[in-house]
């Protein structure tokens, strides 16, 4: 029993040293060079950015509509606005 109440002891004023639970920041710098944007002319666009290119509008869309962080381009403008994507094919087959 003592011998018990003595570790207990121990323990309850052990240094906190073992369970380190110190949080440290990251700062994450973007840099403009590693961002996904349209260029025309010279100029760069971010996505949703719609320009009249060659007589007709033009929007900075997804090349592909399901991949949020994938490469932006020049995309067709349907009458609400919306970029115009070309139909999906059917399944991959493979023989």
């Amino acid at each position: 029993m003592r011998t018990a109440l003595v570790v207990l002891i121990t323990l309850m004023f052990a240094p906190q040293g073992v369970a380190d639970t110190k949080k440290t920041k990251t700062h994450v710098w973007v840099d403009a060079q590693h961002t996904s944007v349209c260029w025309y002319e010279e100029r760069r666009y971010s996505e949703g950015a719609v320009i009249d290119m060659f007589g007709a509008p033009k929007i900075c869309a997804r090349k592909y509509p399901n991949q949020d962080n994938g490469a932006l381009i020049w995309r067709a403008v349907d009458k609400q606005g919306h970029p115009v994507y070309p139909e999906q094919q059917g399944k991959i087959r493979v023989h």
